[in-house]
């Protein structure tokens, strides 16, 4: 398993809330040769909310890149889209947040995960 050190340098600009693993790997179904799919969660600058600035629901996903010799691919949700997705019902958001594979995860999200589990 990859950490936090290994994929920082494809981490976002903003605060990282939580980093998750979901796909074939979350499923106990991954081989050898499967890639790994992270789901990470930022935090657009609250300041720039306030301002009214045009945020970022998501930022554009990475793929088929290899660190240690394995396959990654990532997606970038900005914790607001990430929730209002979650209120829907979007499978890929339950996944991500209710994923065993934990890679980082704050406070927060931990929270978030303990009120949509209860």
């Amino acid at each position: 398993m990859t950490g936090m050190s290994e994929i920082q340098s494809y981490l976002p600009i903003y605060p990282v809330l939580s980093v998750t693993e979901v796909g074939s790997q979350m499923f106990g179904m991954g081989s050898l040769s499967s890639d790994h799919d992270l789901v990470i969660i930022y935090s657009e600058q609250t300041s720039d909310i306030l301002k009214g600035r045009s945020i970022h629901p998501t930022l554009p996903s990475k793929h088929h890149i290899w660190i240690n010799d394995q396959e990654y691919d990532f997606s970038y949700l900005e914790i607001g889209h990430f929730c209002h997705q979650l209120k829907k019902g979007n499978i890929n958001m339950i996944w991500a947040l209710l994923s065993p594979i934990v890679i980082y995860q704050t406070k927060q999200v931990r929270i978030l995960y303990d009120t949509i589990s209860a």
